[in-house]
């Protein structure tokens, strides 16, 4: 009799015990890796100073971060920080590593691509929960790499970094007849390519070309990166007000997965014949800084 109440008083106490547990787990701090992400993604192709080796990107998450959910990170010779990285995560948003300035000569170089990839996951190791992709190329096609080729250099990216997805950029003018590697994840494209055949930037078209895209895509996300000619010759522009709006609304239309705009920067920060983007940006960006916020915020809206 005695060593049966040992038994229960036994079985009692490991079922305390089991409960307690299960309590405390219930109660404990979910892991900000189960955050849900976005319903759709919003931010900018590219923080121009942030090419220059050394520059701090925390101006950048402090003014974008109320109305972008997407921060672009070109990892150049300056490195996104613990600090920086945190801050992008405190605020709710994620990281794009975009390596293709780190990786750019190493096209027939796949040992080098490795390693340098190797490098960049190094430096972020503690933070990769937060990273959304790695924006590996820009116009892969327009380089000369083929299909296959492209194939090969994502499948080194995916050897480094197994638990994040890969972005490539592609222009439209490639596209048809090629169609996207298997194992790409995430799909870019952007519209500015069209002056490369001498088509001009025109709605109808873009929205043929999307719905090309997403039979090419299958049921892969697809980012839109809208830009336009605004009187350039080689039309490496943001879209005007106009075209921005009209661009928001093919976006919603088409049920694409992101939109980052072609830039950001501060009106002024470049002198008229400064940098590569010129002064024809900064003439409308005074229209366009409110258009972006504006858009920004009604897409954070809908989580």
């Amino acid at each position: 009799m005695k060593k049966e109440k040992k038994m229960s008083r036994k079985i009692v106490e490991f079922m305390i015990a089991g409960v307690l547990v299960l309590l405390l787990a219930s109660v404990s701090t979910p892991d900000r890796a189960e955050e849900p992400q976005p319903k759709m993604w919003y931010g900018y192709y590219v923080y121009g100073p942030y090419r220059e080796a050394g520059t701090d990107i925390s101006d950048y998450i402090e003014k974008t971060s109320d109305y972008t959910n997407l921060i672009t990170i070109p990892v150049t010779d300056a490195i996104p920080s613990d600090a920086q990285m945190r801050s992008i995560e405190q605020k709710g948003c994620w990281a794009l590593l975009s390596v293709e300035y780190m990786i750019y000569d190493g096209f027939n170089n796949p040992e080098r691509e490795k390693r340098e990839l190797q490098k960049i996951r190094d430096w972020v190791k503690n933070h990769i929960d937060r990273i959304y992709a790695i924006y590996l190329m820009d116009e892969p096609y327009t380089k000369g790499l083929s299909k296959e080729q492209l194939k090969e250099k994502i499948a080194i990216a995916k050897e480094v970094f197994p638990d994040v997805p890969i972005m490539v950029n592609f222009d439209f003018s490639t596209l048809e007849g090629r169609g996207y590697p298997s194992n790409l994840d995430i799909i870019s494209h952007h519209s500015y390519a069209y002056l490369h055949r001498g088509e001009r930037y025109y709605k109808d078209a873009i929205r043929k070309r999307f719905a090309l895209a997403k039979r090419y895509a299958g049921e892969r996300p697809i980012f839109f990166i809208p830009s336009s000619a605004m009187n350039s010759d080689w039309g490496a522009r943001d879209a005007n007000p106009d075209q921005a709006w009209w661009a928001y609304e093919l976006f919603k239309e088409m049920n694409l997965a992101g939109l980052r705009w072609w830039f950001y920067d501060e009106r002024g920060r470049y002198p008229e014949q400064g940098w590569f983007y010129g002064y024809l940006h900064l003439q409308v960006q005074d229209e366009l800084g409110p258009i972006h916020r504006k858009v920004g915020q009604e897409i954070k809206s809908q989580r």
